[in-house]
């Protein structure tokens, strides 16, 4: 199969500093791309920034050969989100995909579920994606090419005891690519969502003891970085 390349290519991956994230900036940087790692280092709970995280990243990328700068604002806000755009245009002069992964978890019996976590999973998943999308597309727009993938859950398409903030939102990111593949078609932009597992912070923190024994409750070990992890992938290009 022929190896899809990046080169002369710049990807913006929010949530880039951890876990997937990681994994993606890793792999497009391994195949030519030039990767803005947007990440604030936030915990699972969005809590405790920590720049370090998204500059590791960035800085072992370029150890290795490759091409990357760190973004670490915070990408559930407005000016966050722009910020990254900025960034990929005035390091590498242009901005060709995002993938929008930025997220956090929390975990709650929907009748016991505080609002303030409800908004903040909402900020991280939801609007972490639109802040990043609606300046990116415009470039895109402008330059006649994009590619936006949304890192949605099959815990919103399907449902999972205990998710509610985190299924809502991550299905509000799939409103999000309908409407970006509708209006980016007749600019040369495709939108597509991918449904990934993984054994990452997130899942640790959801499954706790259950995730560490030998089978991670399914999930092979390696499934972060494996190609082909994805067990379903939504598309509307």
């Amino acid at each position: 199969m022929t190896k899809i390349s990046f080169k002369n290519r710049v990807v913006l991956v929010t949530g880039g500093g951890r876990g997937l994230g990681e994994a993606y900036c890793h792999e497009f940087a391994r195949r030519g791309g030039s990767v803005v790692v947007h990440d604030n280092g936030a915990g699972v709970d969005g809590r405790d920034p920590d720049r370090a995280v998204a500059n590791q990243v960035a800085e072992a990328i370029v150890t290795a050969g490759g091409q990357a700068v760190a973004c670490t604002t915070d990408a559930s806000t407005e000016d966050g989100g722009r910020s990254a755009v900025d960034l990929a245009l005035n390091r590498f002069g242009r901005l060709d995909a995002i993938v929008a992964n930025a997220g956090i978890i929390h975990s709650d019996p929907i009748d016991e579920w505080p609002t303030d976590r409800f908004e903040a999973l909402l900020r991280h998943h939801l609007l972490a994606a639109f802040h990043v999308v609606r300046p990116g597309i415009s470039v895109m727009k402008q330059a006649g090419y994009g590619r936006l993938v949304f890192v949605s859950s099959a815990a919103g398409v399907f449902g999972q005891p205990g998710l509610t903030g985190y299924a809502v939102a991550k299905t509000g990111m799939l409103g999000l690519m309908n409407v970006a593949a509708l209006e980016g078609s007749a600019s040369g932009i495709t939108a597509n969502a991918i449904m990934p597992m993984g054994d990452t912070r997130m899942a640790d923190t959801l499954l706790g003891e259950a995730g560490r024994t030998p089978d991670r409750a399914g999930i092979p070990s390696d499934a972060a970085t494996r190609p082909g992890s994805a067990r379903r992938r939504l598309s509307r290009q």
